[in-house]
């Protein structure tokens, strides 16, 4: 589950958090359970990307998959 830490990056769970608080030699704290407000702090992605948070940076990304849709769209 994500959390948001005290310096607004999103991290994929709690341990990923004390993991780069251990690697930057820093004491982030969790500010909230969940991603951070806006999704990636000030990260705008472009073109149907999501935003992903990878070891605190964050980058956006095409998405993997498509969810199954039954009803076709003219684009």
């Amino acid at each position: 589950n994500p959390v948001c830490g005290e310096n607004d990056i999103t991290y994929e769970n709690e341990c990923k958090l004390r993991q780069e608080n251990c690697h930057r030699e820093e004491n982030v704290k969790i500010k909230k359970e969940g991603s951070c407000a806006d999704g990636c702090g000030q990260q705008r992605c472009e073109f149907y990307a999501v935003c992903e948070t990878v070891n605190g940076r964050h980058r956006c990304k095409c998405p993997d998959s498509c969810v199954q849709v039954d009803s076709p769209v003219c684009g």
